[in-house]
């Protein structure tokens, strides 16, 4: 390959933040930011509850039924997919849920911020059994689509991502802790 489409490769990835660059040094992965991902997070819970609030209204029956069963087979062997899968399903699983708005914006949007928050997501290593907990409130959460209860759909999705947004705020903040403290 030569340098030139390299080059734009890069800086199209600067644009979109997932890389920096700084001239003479080169491109590098952008410091994982408090308030970025505060920011991110935010943003986040912003186009997930207008995307399943356009779900409930927009998604067939067996659309859910689909986006249902996704669920439930990806996670069939969750707590012993290694990490990578993990989260690879639940940034499906988000998408798959606000494609049911039939808003493909609202879906590249949600690309777009799970690309960025994708390397914080691996901040937590803890692993300490909340896979079950989170695999239980995705299912709430499909049972209130199916029943077609926006004010609840919007509340549980807000707290699945709200309570995610927490443990990794805490793991950023426990580790920049040790690095002070060691």
């Amino acid at each position: 390959m030569s340098r030139t489409p390299l080059r734009e490769a890069l800086n199209r990835l600067v644009t979109e933040r997932l890389l920096s660059f700084e001239p003479l040094v080169g491109f590098f992965r952008p410091a994982i930011n408090l308030q970025e991902v505060r920011d991110l997070y935010e943003f986040r819970v912003i186009l997930e509850t207008v995307g399943i609030r356009l779900s409930v209204q927009r998604a067939s029956d067996a659309e859910i039924s689909a986006v249902s069963e996704f669920w439930t087979n990806a996670n069939r062997n969750g707590a012993s997919l290694p990490k990578e899968e993990l989260i690879r399903i639940d940034e499906q699983f988000h998408e798959a849920l606000i494609g049911l708005s039939h808003n493909q914006e609202l879906v590249r949007a949600l690309r777009g911020v799970n690309a960025r928050i994708h390397v914080i997501r691996w901040a937590d290593t803890s692993g300490d059994g909340r896979h079950e907990e989170s695999y239980r409130q995705h299912h709430r959460l499909l049972d209130v689509l199916r029943e077609r209860k926006e004010a609840q759909c919007v509340e549980v999705l807000r707290g699945i991502i709200e309570r995610r947004q927490e443990e990794i705020v805490e793991v950023i903040k426990e580790g920049a802790v040790r690095l002070y403290v060691t």
